[in-house]
């Protein structure tokens, strides 16, 4: 593995995030990031195998910003396991994530319930959610 995620501080983590814009397929700046660490309204969330960044901004309807798997984990079922910590983090008492990813991305959040909200727009990023029921446990199962 490249990295050890959970070791990587807020300010690496936003640097990395930065530097792989690209490859996320996202406009997400390190200082959007670190804005919103510092506004207490984004949290991150480290795993062995990568991390994934959740936004609050105007709501308690959490945002997945961003979900990095790193390349070696990839499609070992890492990708599987951090969703759905991130849907028993932030409703296990029920209610919806949102997200924005590359429509290449949406078979695999599909698996989890996720339907598109937003066409795929010019760079192909389209606008996804899911709705969860309290106590609903959800696996990215085929």
């Amino acid at each position: 593995m490249g990295k050890s995620y959970t070791e990587m501080a807020d300010e690496d983590i936003a640097a990395f995030t930065e530097s792989i814009t690209a490859e996320l397929h996202a406009h997400i700046t390190g200082d959007a990031v670190r804005a919103g660490l510092a506004a207490g309204n984004t949290a991150i969330h480290r795993y062995p195998e990568g991390y994934c960044i959740i936004n609050r901004p105007h709501s308690f309807t959490p945002y997945l910003w961003v979900m990095y798997v790193d390349p070696e984990q990839r499609g070992t079922g890492a990708g599987a396991a951090m969703m759905e910590d991130i849907i028993s983090r932030y409703c296990h008492e029920g209610g919806t994530i949102s997200l924005q990813c590359h429509e290449s991305l949406e078979p695999f959040y599909r698996r989890f319930g996720f339907r598109i909200v937003d066409a795929p727009d010019s760079d192909g990023q389209i606008g996804m959610e899911a709705e969860f029921e309290a106590g609903e446990v959800r696996h990215g199962v085929h």
